[in-house]
């Protein structure tokens, strides 16, 4: 698959978390990959577990929004540098509302990109995200969502 190829398929990713379209979003996810970061206290794993977190976010930031920063694909791996920007109007892992506009810079990195989000990958599809410490609030209890 081309660069340009994967570039479209993550465009298509943020594109669905946009507008808010969790089928969306899953179709172009594998089953078996794994989202790591440091605002979830646990790895999301599959599908299944990519819809919870992303209801969770969405219910919690009913205005959530994302506006890409930067995208950059070399061979297998894509980086996109990002801003979510939402208000917190709803419990977040136990963190009831604050009504407060959140902004958070942070860096997603996707190994295997395009072949690991569409099913089929054979590889270790890799989703991780480093907020930077943007959101040190987040000190929910540890819980897997999603299966392995």
């Amino acid at each position: 698959m081309s660069e340009q190829d994967n570039l479209r398929i993550i465009r298509q990713g943020w594109d669905a978390w946009n507008a808010h379209d969790v089928e969306a979003a899953l179709k172009v996810l594998d089953e078996k990959h794994v989202w790591e970061t440091d605002t979830l206290p646990a790895p999301v794993v599959g599908r299944d577990g990519d819809r919870q977190a992303m209801q969770m976010y969405l219910a919690a930031f009913p205005d959530l929004r994302f506006s890409i920063d930067q995208l950059l694909s070399s061979g297998d791996y894509a980086v996109t540098r990002y801003t979510a920007t939402g208000t917190h109007r709803g419990d977040l892992m136990g963190i009831a509302q604050t009504g407060g506009l959140r902004h958070m810079g942070a860096l997603s990195s996707r190994s295997g990109t395009a072949r690991s989000l569409a099913p089929g990958f054979t590889g270790t599809p890799a989703i991780c995200c480093d907020s930077s410490a943007s959101c040190p609030h987040l000190d929910g209890p540890t819980e897997q969502l999603g299966t392995a």
